[in-house]
């Protein structure tokens, strides 16, 4: 990496006119000698690297509690641990050999760090988080101790938000010099240093007013060749200016939060299509004609918040002052940014029984009736626990 400025401020890590520069398939920081300074290693690196794949592991697929306690769930089996794991993923490398040179985690709730122990028993290299919800944190103690302790006092890189790392910080004191925490800011995309070739875009939403800092997340390559995968975490309304979409256009995979099947914005998240067929029961358009613009940066906002976020928010909060016009389902998101597939997670189907009387699918029912109302054509997956995607 070249021209590569760190600030280091209370435990967090902040970049600063970063840029990269690659020779090969090393990223090489200013003033170091290269490694691979023989044609011999060249060819062999460039043959290692042509046989690495780049995959997406899928942790869990849950909601924050798949099945309640005491009842059944149609799209959950109760008597597997691992179909009960919360919505999280990784993204890692393979090389020809089969081993992992690097593995990133995007989220780690209930489930993962068993999931980890069960198979393949590797500590991950970073964590990426969409916010600091329980059901997407509950496994960064198991993980950070285990990095912390096995990698000799090493601190566990953290990516984030700086709102969602106080709350991190609130909900694991005990942790706080355990971690190194990396900023995320809107819009600004970043090397992730320990994957290679890998950048993030983040790009704030809203999960509701108790969700501070919630981001999407856009992952990067180009080598071998261009890829781009889309987390969407949990959502009701992204946070993105209009002119950004060009960013998120055409990822070869979108794994969205899939919730609900109609629109309950009390539930703060997002649903798969954004009206049903009874105008008696408009929940979505009683929602935005009540809401205060003010109120969905609120989450994002706070006295430490940088320069760069609250511009950014304030311009997202501009575009839409007249009308709210931002994608609300599944649908009108996948319309936008054209997906090439799609993978849904996060189901619960409550809120589609409590407010429309309806039923609760399977996870066959959900699949076929979404390849309908979504459209086949984005080649709509269920994940399952343990399932891997190779990019």
């Amino acid at each position: 990496m070249v021209g590569r400025t760190t600030k280091v401020v209370g435990g967090t890590r902040q970049m600063v006119g970063r840029t990269t520069k690659v020779v090969g398939a090393t990223r090489k920081m200013a003033g170091e000698t290269p490694e691979r300074d023989s044609p011999k290693n060249c060819v062999n690196d460039n043959l290692n690297n042509y046989m690495s794949t780049l995959n997406i592991r899928v942790f869990g697929t849950g909601n924050a509690w798949p099945v309640l306690i005491g009842s059944n769930h149609r799209f959950y089996n109760r008597h597997n641990m691992f179909d009960l794991a919360n919505a999280a993923f990784s993204v890692f490398e393979q090389n020809n050999k089969k081993e992992i040179n690097w593995e990133i985690l995007i989220d780690a709730g209930h489930g993962t760090p068993q999931y980890i122990l069960s198979s393949y028993n590797r500590i991950p290299d970073a964590i990426v988080l969409t916010h600091a919800h329980l059901d997407h944190t509950a496994g960064l103690d198991w993980i950070v101790q285990s990095h912390y302790r096995i990698k000799k006092n090493r601190p566990f890189p953290v990516y984030c938000s700086k709102p969602c790392w106080n709350y991190i910080i609130n909900s694991f004191p005990h942790l706080e010099g355990l971690m190194e925490h990396i900023e995320l800011i809107p819009s600004v995309t970043i090397n992730i240093k320990e994957a290679d070739n890998i950048t993030i875009t983040p790009f704030p939403v809203y999960h509701g007013p108790r969700a501070p800092g919630a981001n999407l997340l856009i992952f990067e390559t180009e080598k071998p060749k261009p890829k781009k995968i889309i987390f969407t975490g949990d959502i009701l309304c992204p946070l993105i200016r209009k002119t950004d979409y060009e960013k998120l256009n055409n990822p070869d995979f979108l794994f969205a939060d899939a919730n609900n099947r109609y629109p309950c914005p009390a539930s703060n998240h997002w649903s798969i299509l954004s009206s049903f067929i009874n105008e008696n029961k408009n929940y979505l358009e009683n929602w935005k004609s009540k809401i205060n613009l003010s109120g969905l940066i609120k989450p994002h906002k706070n006295n430490n918040s940088n320069k760069i976020t609250s511009n950014y928010l304030d311009e997202v909060i501009s575009e839409q002052y007249q009308k709210l016009d931002m994608p609300l389902s599944i649908l009108e998101f996948t319309k936008l940014i054209k997906p090439k597939k799609i993978g849904l997670v996060h189901y619960s189907g409550l809120e589609d029984f409590k407010y429309y009387k309806q039923r609760i699918f399977s996870k066959i029912e959900l699949l076929e009736w979404c390849r309908t109302a979504i459209g086949g054509k984005y080649g709509i997956t269920i994940p399952t626990s343990g399932e891997i995607f190779k990019i």
